[in-house]
């Protein structure tokens, strides 16, 4: 109340730069901003995957779509393993993408529910889907002998900086897998870059 006995109504506006994955996936229960700001530090990972995966921008841009309605549905259902839910993200965009137009016709009727709910990506926004596409395309051109099990390697740990046991998350695999696995990768890379560890350096 002010001096002079006028009543205000403060409004406190909520920032989620301190709240980790964790806290911000337990608050969208009843806050879908906190949903929003998952969304905006995660979108340009999943959509290099599903860029990566289909090959296509545009059906990545729709199989992102898929991804976080399937995040949103499942997430009073899903605990994450850890604080940060980029690995079972990319563990779900890597899996979907892989059946992209079977899961696609699955999800249309629900992603036509939320267009009206659903707000036109910011400027920023398309910067980074652009700047992830040209990352990929390079990167592809570097991986493109590779197995399958080897470019996962590439995009999950070189290129996403994913930890081993988040990489071992997203693939549903063991950490000794995901081992022996960065080990084999990084060691025919090197040879093909001539040790360049652009390519191979992980974040610490």
């Amino acid at each position: 109340m002010e001096p002079n006995e006028r009543r205000r109504t403060l409004f406190v506006v909520r920032t989620y730069e301190d709240s980790d994955d964790a806290e911000l996936w337990e608050l969208s229960a009843t806050d879908p901003a906190a949903f929003g700001e998952m969304y905006r530090r995660h979108a340009r990972s999943v959509f290099a995957i599903c860029y990566w995966r289909t090959g296509d921008a545009a059906m990545a841009e729709d199989v992102t779509s898929v991804v976080f309605l399937e995040a949103w549905r499942r997430r009073d259902q899903v605990v994450l393993e850890q604080r940060s839910a980029l690995p079972w993200l990319l563990g779900v965009a890597n899996h979907t993408s892989r059946n992209a137009t079977r899961s696609l016709r699955r999800y249309n009727q629900a992603l036509r529910r939320l267009d009206g709910h659903r707000s036109l990506p910011s400027d920023d926004a398309i910067i980074d889907r652009l700047d992830a596409e040209i990352s990929l395309d390079l990167v592809n051109e570097v991986v493109r002998d590779l197995s399958e099990q080897e470019r996962e390697i590439v995009l999950l740990v070189f290129w996403s900086s994913l930890s081993y046991e988040a990489t071992a998350v997203a693939l549903g695999v063991p950490v000794g897998t995901v081992r022996s696995r960065v080990s084999r990768t990084r060691r025919k890379l090197q040879l093909r870059l001539g040790h360049d560890d652009r390519v191979t350096k992980e974040t610490p």
